[in-house]
This record gives structure tokens, C-alpha cells and sequence, in this order.
């Protein structure tokens, strides 16, 4: 997707006349128009809240002291 976004400039160099000056210096140019969007499709995918976070070393391991904590010597 990203590489589709970077090969509009190249494709049709007319597409940013209609926007302002400061967005055609930043969306002109194919190489900015792919990283803008990389980083744009990376914050959407991987750090939006509706994903589940993988719980850390640290809430493991106190999830492990408070259940061997909670359970009855054998």
C-alpha cells in the first residue's frame, strides 16, 4: 500500500497540484510520499487500542507469586 502511495508522484505528477504548497514539497516526492505513508500504515496496524497487549516479564511474574502464593501446600 505504502509503495502504491510513493508511486503516485511518478504516475500522475499533476495528483498534488490542488493541494497547498507545503503539502506538495512533503507529498511531491515519491520517496516521501512511501515513508509518510509506511509510518502512517505502522502506527494504524501495530499501535492502535483495539489490539491485545502481551502481558510483560514483570506482570508474569506477578501473576506466578500470587498464585503460588494462593495455593495450598501439598
Amino acid at each position: 500500500m505504502a509503495v502504491s502511495i510513493g508511486m503516485l508522484p511518478v504516475a500522475a505528477p499533476t495528483i498534488y497540484h490542488v493541494f497547498p504548497t507545503w503539502a506538495q514539497i512533503i507529498d511531491g516526492r515519491a520517496i516521501t510520499s512511501a515513508a509518510l505513508a509506511a509510518f502512517l500504515l505502522n502506527r494504524l496496524f501495530n499501535h492502535t487500542s483495539g489490539r491485545k497487549k502481551t502481558p510483560t516479564e514483570t506482570e508474569n511474574k506477578a501473576v506466578e507469586s500470587a498464585v503460588s502464593d494462593a495455593a495450598p501446600a501439598i
